[in-house]
């Protein structure tokens, strides 16, 4: 795969795709499996304001924190463990992978934190595969993005 792209003589680096890639796939394909696994909590039809909504019905939630293995919220992704697995876990880590996203001094992630990222989501697309019980596909979702070429206008949509 070429390490950039050209769409009306604008140069798309790498670090760009990739952050545009990993904006796509959170809001997209994660925020669709919280809401398929949560959606008895979820009315509102705009899935940024759906993912705001979820994480403050979580954190202002105690019983809630059963649901985490590593007990509580907040933190950074280094904080939860591998073993972590608990559906609150992985709804943990869509939320710090999504504000990592939303708060990039520019919007670029280099070539290891990407590959890292896509460890952690398709680890968590798996898991919400399971946990969901249902038909859904998040880590064909995932794959997918991650094979899509990148246009311009996708990237400013995501920045």
């Amino acid at each position: 795969m070429l390490s950039m792209y050209i769409f009306c003589s604008q140069i798309l680096t790498k670090e760009q795709i990739n952050a545009s890639r990993m904006s796509i796939i959170t809001l997209t394909v994660l925020t669709d499996a919280l809401m398929i696994d949560l959606l008895w909590i979820l009315l509102l039809s705009d899935r940024e304001q759906n993912v705001i909504f979820l994480i403050c019905m979580l954190n202002s939630d105690d019983k809630i924190d059963t649901c985490l293995q590593k007990g509580s919220w907040g933190g950074t992704l280094k904080d939860i463990q591998e073993t972590d697995k608990k559906i609150g876990d992985d709804i943990e880590r869509i939320r710090l992978i999504r504000n990592e996203i939303q708060h990039l001094s520019a919007f670029a992630i280099d070539n290891s934190r990407f590959r890292e990222l896509c460890r952690l989501v398709r680890n968590v697309a798996k898991r919400m595969e399971l946990n969901n019980n249902k038909s859904t596909d998040y880590t064909n979702g995932v794959k997918d993005i991650l094979q899509q070429e990148i246009s311009h206008k996708q990237l400013e949509e995501q920045e």
